[in-house]
């Protein structure tokens, strides 16, 4: 899986939103939207597939640019990085 520099930075902007939205200490469930299964809130980016969307939040947790954890579908948020914050910055 190879990231995409145009959808990671969507993804920065999406979660920033949401990050500054929720409580200090809470994790929040970030879910993309699956054609194939039912997945309650799930989002969408114009152009990319739940599948896609997926793999790109897993990636930015292993590398760095948000903290939380993999949960079968989607991520649990904690925070974006200072990592994150100056990619999402300086895209």
């Amino acid at each position: 899986m190879q990231r995409d520099a145009n959808l990671v930075r969507k993804l920065l902007a999406y979660l920033q939103g949401i990050e500054a939205s929720k409580q200090p200490e809470e994790q929040v469930l970030v879910q993309p939207h699956y054609d194939e299964v039912a997945v309650p809130n799930g989002f969408r980016i114009d152009g990319y597939t739940g599948q896609q969307i997926d793999d790109q939040l897993r990636l930015m947790l292993r590398n760095g640019l948000i903290v939380g954890h993999e949960v079968g579908i989607g991520i649990y948020l904690d925070y974006l990085t200072k990592k994150g914050h100056s990619v999402l910055n300086n895209g």
